[in-house]
């Protein structure tokens, strides 16, 4: 084998090395992108059942008693969002209650793990939920605050007839958290 020869084998297989690392590398971002893929979808749906629970509530407790009549100003509205005293999501215990208006989400901690999961660490007053075959552990937070009746996306320093609920998911398998929001009206 002359050196010409030899010259053209060695490019060739170092042209072969960079088409096998080229190839490696798209495969591994398709798996990434997949994974990401399905940990977000899980993520939005854990999000999107907490936002839809919550849209069940009625507005505020002002106007959870049918006593007290129909709010026809901001004022009678409730100054604390956040669960009342003796409230807990999904009440279990005696002497509690289940959260029964939106803004009562305000503050909700939540996570979620599979039934096979060792791992039972949690966060001192987060509401834990096992769930069968979910491949990674979720935490949930949301948050529920007024906001201003000519932009959702601008929070408001008083109470007006919208309240926005914010659910953010994270997972240590995210690369990034899932957020979704969502708006009551006390007109719903």
């Amino acid at each position: 084998m002359n050196l010409g020869q030899m010259m053209l084998a060695t490019l060739s297989i170092s042209l072969l090395g960079v088409i096998i690392l080229s190839a490696n590398s798209s495969v591994l971002e398709t798996n990434q992108m997949r994974s990401d893929s399905e940990y977000s979808s899980a993520a939005i749906s854990l999000a999107t059942s907490v936002i839809e629970e919550a849209m069940t509530k009625l507005y505020d407790e002002e106007t959870a008693d049918p006593d007290l009549g129909l709010v026809t100003d901001v004022g009678g509205f409730s100054s604390t969002l956040g669960p009342e005293s003796g409230e807990s999501y999904q009440a279990k215990n005696s002497g509690t209650t289940d959260l029964n208006d939106f803004d009562d989400f305000n503050g909700l901690s939540m996570t979620f793990r599979s039934d096979t999961d060792p791992d039972t660490s949690r966060t001192s007053g987060t509401f834990a939920i096992k769930v069968p075959g979910l491949r990674t552990k979720y935490s949930l937070s949301a948050r529920v605050e007024y906001v201003q009746e000519a932009n959702f996306d601008n929070i408001s320093s008083g109470k007006t007839w919208y309240k926005k609920i914010t659910v953010t998911v994270t997972s240590p398998s995210m690369a990034r958290p899932v957020i979704v929001p969502a708006i009551m009206s006390y007109w719903n």
